[in-house]
């Protein structure tokens, strides 16, 4: 996990979801590749990419190989000032004027532009801090203060337990038999195929 992360609250969530802390894997050095993960019947791909920058013409630079790339935020678009991903990469220059463009992304929805600005993909839990959580958590008033410190404001909405990116929620809970998919995500074996116990 990443720094200060916790890997879930244990908080009532109105369905399930599933999260990834993962690495795209190749089994020999690539400039991208797809990796998919699925459960039960919810399926995910996404675009990893070597790390490459905007040329200065503004065209996409040509990636760097990769026989590893973790699948975090970091790798995803985003960057200081950006409000659903300040860690990430892509929203403006580095310092040593380099602008580099996101590792990650949906499948058939690269980056064209360096004014492109677009939500951060990834598999990873959001972190409670960031608005895409944050801003389901109500309001913290003078009333909530009154009437009903500690619990959570009457306003608050459920969804704020969930972690996971919204294509990572299933309709409703776990029945126990679910198979789970990985393709892309182990130096050896291309896809692992296991299922949830019933």
């Amino acid at each position: 996990l990443e720094d200060g992360e916790v890997l879930d609250m244990g908080g009532p969530k109105p369905s399930a979801e599933f999260i990834v802390h993962a690495a795209a894997c190749a089994p020999r050095p690539t400039t991208g590749m797809e990796i998919t993960v699925r459960v039960g019947s919810r399926s995910k791909t996404l675009m990893v990419t070597g790390d490459r920058s905007w040329t200065a013409t503004g065209a996409p630079g040509l990636p760097a190989p990769f026989v590893r790339l973790p699948i975090t935020y970091r790798n995803a678009f985003g960057g200081p000032g950006h409000a659903f991903n300040p860690v990430g990469k892509g929203l403006r220059a580095e310092a040593d004027g380099r602008h580099p463009l996101p590792n990650i992304q949906p499948p058939g929805k690269a980056v064209t532009s360096p004014q492109e600005k677009p939500m951060p993909s990834g598999l990873a839990p959001y972190p409670a801090a960031w608005p895409q959580r944050q801003s389901l958590l109500g309001h913290f008033d003078g009333a909530w203060l009154a009437e009903r410190w500690p619990d959570l404001p009457a306003d608050a909405s459920p969804d704020y337990f969930y972690t996971a990116p919204e294509d990572q929620r299933l309709q409703g809970f776990f029945r126990g038999d679910e198979e789970i998919l990985l393709a892309g995500m182990h130096p050896e074996k291309s896809i692992i195929v296991s299922a949830l116990p019933r």
